[in-house]
């Protein structure tokens, strides 16, 4: 492992972060996009009838460049297109046909009725009043039988004109029933174009997954949480990493969109922060998350920080680690006296260090921190078993500890409430974190895959 590519991917963790939720969501959006636009076409080929105007037409909304499934099924659905274009032209023309033979029967029905009515009226001149007209009329009987045969020819051409409506009608029906079919097939393509980009999306995020899980593999174990034999005998404590976060847990996508899982660091301030941090929450996921806390800052600055382990209700077993870490400081019955200790070192390093230029212990040089070393006072168990004089000098590390480089961590009892007249203000400004609901790597969108982040557990005692 290079050293200087290991930092600076280090360094560059949060925005490589960043870029990875920006690829994902870019992913997702696409898809969306593409569901939506199959979704309103869908619609469309509902809607569609042999009455409609315009052309239906679809294209692929996404950028992303599509596959080979993909562009297929976007030929299917092409030539669905054409076949319901053909169809709904068909309609139109059985429509029209259709629409002529009603008015040709009409007009035939009213030449009928035309010929109907001159045959009455011949016949009233025979039979009424006008019988004897029929005396000065030598051509009568010839009008008559005209009369009769143009109602004859008539009722013929209306017995043609009702075949030509009925076959209009039958064709209608068989064009109707090819535009059904041709919707049936174009929605089937469709169906099939949606799985195909569905599998395709599929394939680009569980490709995007592996990607990330490849550069992941490439940091040190402690910033993937991975606590593994495996992954601690391949890795080796050469690299000091005086980053201004820690990782409190792996936030893991929860929308099953890859076969791969897709699992991010989450970061929580830690050097350079000038803050105190309380660990709440479930008493054993509390704890677990404050002693892989103390794993994970001992692999990050092998030999560059001391570890003040305070723990006085449970006499020190919440550290089972404690004997493999390269510096702890000693203490004793007498917390605050020991804390007084660390008062010194802070007042010392201001002092020796720090001035308008250097104004904290993060912008020291590397050697004269690899000499003085961080220091991490990790509190179990707060405020149990702790007397009002430590919880007081513990206030005053807080606020004062991390400009000369000491941090201050409390994971809280069940047992919350301090002493009578101490406020949690007198701490300082304070980073909570808690272990039953872990923060967010981002802000959560409307619609987040993210439920959360898995607990960082401990390896045990010796694990270093």
């Amino acid at each position: 492992m290079n050293a200087n590519t290991d930092m600076q991917t280090i360094s560059a963790l949060p925005q490589l972060i960043q870029e990875a939720l920006g690829r994902r969501q870019t992913i997702r959006e696409e898809r969306e996009r593409v569901r939506s636009s199959e979704n309103n076409f869908h619609q469309a080929i509902t809607k569609f009838t042999g009455e409609s105007t315009g052309s239906l037409s679809f294209a692929n909304p996404s950028t992303l460049p599509a596959s080979a499934a993909v562009s297929s099924a976007m030929e299917s659905v092409r030539r669905g297109l054409e076949a319901l274009a053909a169809s709904r032209d068909s309609t139109k023309e059985a429509k029209r046909a259709q629409s002529q033979a009603r008015e040709a029967l009409k007009n035939v029905e009213q030449s009928l009725t035309a010929a109907k009515s001159a045959v009455r009226q011949l016949k009233e001149r025979w039979f009424g009043i006008h019988f004897l007209q029929r005396l000065f009329v030598g051509n009568y009987d010839d009008l008559f039988s005209k009369a009769l045969k143009e109602e004859a020819r008539q009722q013929e051409v209306l017995n043609t004109a009702q075949k030509q409506l009925q076959a209009a009608d039958s064709l209608l029906q068989v064009a109707e029933s090819r535009l059904q079919a041709a919707k049936t097939e174009l929605s089937s393509f469709l169906n099939k174009k949606a799985q195909a980009s569905d599998e395709y999306f599929d394939f680009m995020l569980d490709a995007d997954a592996k990607q990330w899980a490849a550069t992941l593999a490439h940091i040190p174990p402690f910033f993937r949480c991975d606590w593994s034999e495996g992954a601690w005998r391949a890795y080796e404590l050469t690299l000091s990493c005086r980053v201004p976060f820690w990782v409190v847990g792996m936030a893991e996508e929860q929308a099953g969109d890859s076969r791969t899982p897709f699992v991010i660091p989450s970061l929580s301030p830690l050097l350079g922060s000038k803050r105190a941090t309380i660990i709440k929450g479930n008493g054993a996921a509390a704890q677990s998350l404050m002693q892989g806390l103390v794993l994970q800052l001992a692999t990050m600055l092998p030999y560059g920080a001391t570890f003040t382990l305070l723990d006085p209700s449970g006499a020190g077993r919440a550290f089972p680690m404690q004997r493999g870490l390269p510096f702890v400081r000693p203490v004793g019955a007498d917390l605050a006296r020991d804390l007084d200790a660390i008062l010194e070192d802070i007042g010392r390093i201001i002092r020796s260090y720090l001035d308008a230029e250097t104004q904290s212990f993060d912008a020291l040089p590397e050697q004269i921190q690899a000499n003085e070393r961080y220091e991490f006072i990790v509190a179990a168990n707060f405020p149990a078993g702790y007397d009002r004089r430590t919880i007081e000098t513990l206030q005053k590390i807080a606020k004062n500890g991390p400009v000369a480089g000491k941090y201050v961590f409390l994971q809280m009892s069940s047992e919350c409430e301090l002493p009578r007249d101490l406020r949690w203000d007198d701490f300082g400004d304070m980073l909570t974190i808690d272990a039953d609901n872990p923060p967010q790597v981002l802000d959560a969108p409307s619609r987040s895959p993210w439920t959360g982040c898995r607990r960082v557990d401990h390896a045990g005692d010796g694990a270093l």
